[in-house]
């Protein structure tokens, strides 16, 4: 393998972000090694930038005198590449990979839609393809990247601290600034009952008149919303209340009322 020397600092390939960088007191101790033993890696290019080899690159420039030695990739897998010289060799957790997951799905959905097959192709969606390919490639469960990528959303300061190996996939989950969060938005999709129903509770109103509003709701999206459980229950115990206090309520509406009163 022939190696070469890189006259100016290169920009880092975007599968070189993959895995995190190393933390200072281990990029200390790398640049220590490379002192007295010299870069025992080169550092892979790959369209005159790092593909892989950024924590070493940057341990060469910490000591004086190294001259960082580099070798052109020559595969046509890049992400492939990275994840195969790094995941084995970074000792990371599966919370750790589960993160490094995240980087690898937004490459792999990046490069399917440079590479879109014909229309009507029967390939599946872009992003569930991608989430499945990332969490073979790094060997993690589907599951625990799901949870990683709601972490991330939740709170990019917690995804960090999973990432630095500070927190694990399932602690993460627990912490306020992540749980706190999920709990809100949840709470954000349940809408309150109608005040309509309300009013047909209390007798102020007739249940005629709110036939419409009862009929929107029941066949709302929000029914089906698992974060609406506890809303569900509620309509479904005012409609037993509304079923006793108009049992003589016909009028092609009673199949509602039964069918929820049922429930």
């Amino acid at each position: 393998m022939e190696t070469s020397k890189v006259a100016k600092e290169p920009e880092e390939h975007p599968a070189a972000r993959i895995f995190p960088r190393l933390s200072n007191t281990a990029l200390m101790e790398l640049a220590e090694d490379i002192k007295k033993h010299g870069l025992r890696q080169p550092i892979t290019m790959h369209e005159g930038k790092i593909l892989d080899g950024r924590n070493r690159w940057a341990a060469c420039r910490m000591v004086a005198g190294v001259e960082p030695e580099v070798v052109e990739y020559e595969g046509d897998d890049p992400v492939a590449f990275v994840i195969s010289q790094n995941l084995r060799r970074r000792h990371l957790t599966q919370s750790q990979l589960a993160m490094v997951a995240l980087r690898v799905e937004k490459l792999l959905a990046a490069e399917a839609k440079v590479g879109r097959p014909k229309k009507g192709a029967n390939v599946g969606p872009v992003s569930k393809r991608s989430a499945v390919g990332a969490a073979e490639a790094t060997g993690v469960s589907p599951t625990y990247v799901k949870d990683a990528k709601a972490i991330a959303k939740a709170s990019p300061e917690v995804a960090q601290e999973v990432e630095e190996g500070k927190l694990s996939i399932s602690k993460a989950k627990r912490d306020p600034r992540v749980k706190g969060k999920r709990r809100a938005k949840s709470s954000a999709r349940v809408p309150k009952l109608p005040e309509a129903l309300l009013k047909v509770r209390n007798k102020t109103l007739h249940l005629k008149n709110t036939v419409a509003v009862i009929e929107e709701f029941v066949e709302s999206d929000v029914l089906k919303d698992q974060a609406a459980h506890s809303v569900v229950i509620d309509f479904v115990r005012l409609w037993r209340v509304i079923a006793a206090m108009h049992a003589d309520f016909v009028d092609g509406k009673k199949p509602i009322v039964t069918r929820m009163a049922a429930a």
